[in-house]
């Protein structure tokens, strides 16, 4: 191992057991989402208690939107529209000599200029009846997805986006939007409360509660993904924990 890598060794150490840590909390993370997903049992509309619920219902609205970028009819849509920029930049370095030297390098990248959505509430249906749902503060996964960019010849990059244009902008935009369309098959896990305008029951975000998941992905689609992502990081977090002990070793053996 080099001078200059033993000298970084506490550093390298220190960052392979923040980056281990923070990988087996996400994985463990995952897991009790995915657990938690599969056991809570399924309930009907007109069956649903306060406190946690897991739901299978259509979604409903009688006054659907439309959304922003693509025209699509839903009850749920969010949005972003990024911009691509390019500069060359003079920075200045020391070399190995201590000479201070200056060089130009090329950088790129795309910064958000608009953003939006529509998290207004709508109603879950089954064949037992409806129910309120409030999407606010809601983990979302759609099925549905629109992505498109655009130069600045073309008449949608103004349309959907900002008149005027970011500083060293290449003339580019990226517009990306999800939604969830009318009448769409939703998986839903939340709180259940009583309602201030009516005696019902409806589904909204709580402090208190373990999960608010809106999908229009099925069920046994996320508990495979969170299973699998939990694999993932389970492992990632094992091989750094690995890395920072041979690391750790190799410092050692150099010694003072």
């Amino acid at each position: 191992m080099s001078s200059s890598s033993l000298s970084q060794g506490p550093w390298a150490i220190a960052f392979l057991g923040v980056a281990s840590l923070v990988l087996l909390w996400l994985s463990l993370w995952l897991r009790r989402r995915e657990r938690l997903i599969r056991d809570l049992p399924n309930s009907k509309v007109q069956g649903v208690f306060i406190g946690l619920v897991e739901l299978k219902v259509t979604a409903e609205s009688e006054k659907p939107l439309t959304s922003f970028l693509s025209a699509q009819v839903c009850v749920q849509y969010a949005y972003t529209v990024e911009e691509h920029w390019s500069r060359t930049v003079t920075e200045s370095y020391t070399d190995d000599k201590g000479q201070a030297q200056t060089r130009t390098k090329a950088e790129e990248g795309w910064t958000t200029v608009a953003s939006g959505g529509a998290p207004e509430p709508f109603y879950g249906r089954d064949d037992t009846g409806v129910i309120m749902i409030r999407p606010q503060g809601a983990t979302f996964e759609a099925a549905n997805f629109f992505d498109r960019t655009a130069t600045a010849a073309e008449p949608f990059y103004r349309e959907k986006g900002p008149l005027a244009a970011i500083p060293n902008s290449t003339g580019r935009r990226r517009f990306k939007e999800e939604w969830i369309p009318l009448h769409a098959p939703l998986f839903v896990v939340g709180q259940a409360r009583e309602r201030q305008d009516v005696v019902a029951p409806e589904i909204a975000a709580s402090k208190g509660a373990a999960l608010f998941l809106i999908s229009a992905k099925p069920q046994e689609l996320l508990q495979t993904k969170y299973s699998a992502y939990s694999w993932l990081a389970l492992a990632g977090g094992l091989a750094f924990a690995v890395a920072a002990g041979h690391f750790g070793r190799a410092c050692a053996r150099a010694g003072p």
